[in-house]
C-alpha cells in the first residue's frame, strides 16, 4: 500500500465514511470506504476494516487496519 500510495503522490483531498462499528471489550471494530483524490488527478476508492485498541490512559489506538479487496 506504502508503494501505491508513493506512486499517486500527494493528495488534494481525502475523507472515510464509516458505514459501522462493534465494541467487544477492549477492542472496537469499524468497516467503511477510504477515498482519496491526488493532484495527479488519480482517484481511489479503497473499503476497509479497522481493529482499535483501548489503552490503559483511555485512548483508543489503530490495532490492525485492513483494506479489504473488491473481489
Amino acid at each position: 500500500m506504502r508503494t501505491q500510495l508513493a506512486n499517486f503522490g500527494r493528495a488534494r483531498s481525502a475523507m472515510v465514511k464509516t458505514w459501522g462499528s462493534s465494541q467487544q471489550g477492549n477492542f472496537a471494530y469499524e468497516w467503511g470506504q477510504a477515498e482519496a483524490t491526488f493532484m495527479s488527478g488519480k482517484h481511489l476508492v479503497e473499503r476497509y476494516l479497522t481493529a482499535w485498541q483501548k489503552q490503559p490512559d483511555g485512548s483508543w489506538k489503530i490495532f490492525r487496519n485492513l483494506v479489504i479487496p473488491e473481489k
